[in-house]
């Protein structure tokens, strides 16, 4: 029999997430779910768990919106390097939806496309022109934040006429403008790479059955830190080992790597 999975997604993941499913001979479906709820990029409702949980609940959604052997959600984190370029984090997860039994896809990429600039009622209209060449338009789209939050972002602009035509529209007001990209997988095509590499993660996951209970999803989870330092052998926080284990019955397995020492330049006591 087939396997089947429910894809919960408000932004149209599908054809981002499916192709890797297919590969393994999965048929993906689509439920179309209100995960904004659980929050979003804008910051107009807030994050209250962690990505991980976040994807989760959004798989979790599915149980109620159609039969399926899998439910499936994802859900990315974008941050800012200290040198200014936006790291991306992508979360697929598959939810048996009876045990409720979570393995998970991941996948990163420092170097997502990202802009982000303000807006008051002293910048003028070249200076926004000017800014939003570095926006990638329309293949990105940009979304309007009034600082104050007086009412709900505006997003999925993909021209320059359509961003001047909102800061006219709310400059006048007395708070500022937030203009940055808008990061909805539907509208971000270089999320969208990403959110795919997490789902190739996954299916590789799904590929791997414990040798304890027979069932999908054994795999790394953490790592092991304290490789010893060659200097002074004190333990370093590099990895000395993976744990591989099960999300169903914790059987675990101690991969440990060939490397024996870490450089000193990883030492805190060589390096303080």
């Amino acid at each position: 029999m087939t396997p089947t999975a429910l894809l919960v997604t408000k932004h149209q993941k599908h054809e981002v997430i499916a192709p890797a499913f297919a590969q393994i001979g999965w048929e993906v479906q689509t439920a179309v779910a209100d995960t904004d709820a659980l929050g979003t990029f804008a910051g107009d409702v807030p994050r209250r768990f962690t990505p991980l949980e976040t994807a989760r609940r959004k798989a979790l959604l599915g149980s109620t919106l159609g039969p399926a052997q899998w439910l499936l959600a994802s859900e990315g984190s974008i941050s800012t390097s200290p040198i200014g370029v936006a790291r991306d984090i992508e979360l697929v997860v598959a939810v048996d939806p009876t045990l409720r039994t979570t393995i998970v896809g991941s996948a990163s990429l420092l170097g997502i496309h990202s802009v982000r600039f303000e807006v008051d009622r002293t910048t003028t209209d070249d200076e926004i022109v000017e800014h939003c060449r570095e926006a990638d338009l329309p293949r990105h789209h940009l979304l309007v934040v009034p600082s104050d939050r007086s009412i709900a972002p505006l997003g999925g602009l993909a021209s320059v006429e359509s961003v001047l035509e909102i800061c006219h529209r709310l400059k006048r007001r007395k708070s500022s403008l937030v203009i940055q990209t808008d990061f909805r997988a539907h509208l971000c095509p270089s999320r969208q790479a990403v959110i795919a590499s997490a789902a190739e993660d996954l299916v590789a996951r799904l590929a791997r059955i414990c040798p304890n209970c027979d069932r999908p999803g054994f795999g790394e989870e953490t790592p092991i830190l304290g490789l010893p330092c060659r200097s002074c052998g004190q333990p370093t926080k590099e990895p000395k080992a993976h744990r591989d284990s099960c999300p169903w019955c914790e059987f675990e397995v101690l991969q440990w790597f060939d490397q024996e020492n870490a450089d000193s330049i990883h030492c805190e006591e060589c390096n303080p």
